[in-house]
């Protein structure tokens, strides 16, 4: 049995999650639903698409992963990989990334844009001189330059293989996120975009079972994100068998 770890608001899953919990179902994996910060694990693998709110329980969610380690659960990905990937100063050591400095003045000019070194779903990322809470970056911030562009690529990897990829087309909002209204369409990269991507997923790490690395569409390229914690994957029945199938090789080999 694995468990699919969510948060309360999306204990019964989400369209994408209940996609694949049907296709590891029809492989005779048995699935389940934990809310992480809830209910106690009862399975030896967890996997952690679903804990859109860790952020914001930022210091409990690294005493769950101790937990987790402690228990011998088999998270996927593995607790190291969360730690590192739930801060985002990995991007200073990423090549092709949207330069990045880590600061604790909470200071930003035109053209600038700010964001909790931990957070989510766009939550408290500003730009220019836009009126911020210091009590949203507690876990200190990070300064980019606002990088101009209508839309976001997201490339998904299995086990560092490219497998598709996702454009997502901003709405009347700097952010191309799911929160501030985006629109989902399919895309082709080329092998450019796709070499960029597992460049910077390399460096990062080669042991992630799953990742999404977020790339803005307009020249140069930069790598705005990489996701190896609870990225939304746009699963259909195609990805999420295949992903499903990938899932049961991992936790039987």
């Amino acid at each position: 049995m694995i468990s699919i770890l969510v948060s309360n608001e999306y204990k019964d899953g989400s369209i994408s999650l209940n996609l694949l919990k049907k296709h590891l179902e029809k492989l005779n994996i048995k699935s389940t639903y934990v809310v992480w910060d809830k209910q106690e694990i009862k399975s030896k693998y967890a996997l952690m698409l679903g804990v859109w709110d860790y952020s914001l329980k930022y210091d409990y969610f690294l005493e769950f992963l101790n937990e987790c380690d402690k228990k011998k659960i088999t998270l996927i990905n593995s607790s190291n990989i969360v730690r590192k990937n739930s801060k985002k100063d990995y991007l200073l050591n990423i090549s092709n990334a949207v330069p990045s400095k880590i600061t604790d003045t909470y200071e930003i000019s035109k053209g600038q844009i700010i964001k909790p070194l931990v957070g989510q779903s766009g939550f408290a990322v500003h730009k220019d001189k836009e009126k911020i809470n210091i009590n949203d970056y507690k876990n200190k911030a990070l300064i980019q330059p606002f990088i101009k562009h209508d839309s976001e690529l997201c490339l998904f990897f299995i086990q560092n293989e490219f497998f598709y990829a996702k454009q997502r087309v901003k709405n009347n909002d700097f952010r191309a996120n799911a929160n501030y209204g985006v629109v989902v369409k399919d895309y082709k990269p080329d092998s450019e975009l796709i070499n960029i991507a597992k460049k910077a997923l390399s460096e990062f790490s080669t042991q992630c079972f799953y990742a999404r690395v977020d790339i803005f569409l307009s020249k140069p390229y930069y790598v705005n994100e990489i996701e190896c914690i609870e990225p939304a994957m746009y699963f259909d029945e195609f990805y999420a068998q295949i992903f499903a199938k990938k899932l049961k090789e991992l936790i039987l080999t």
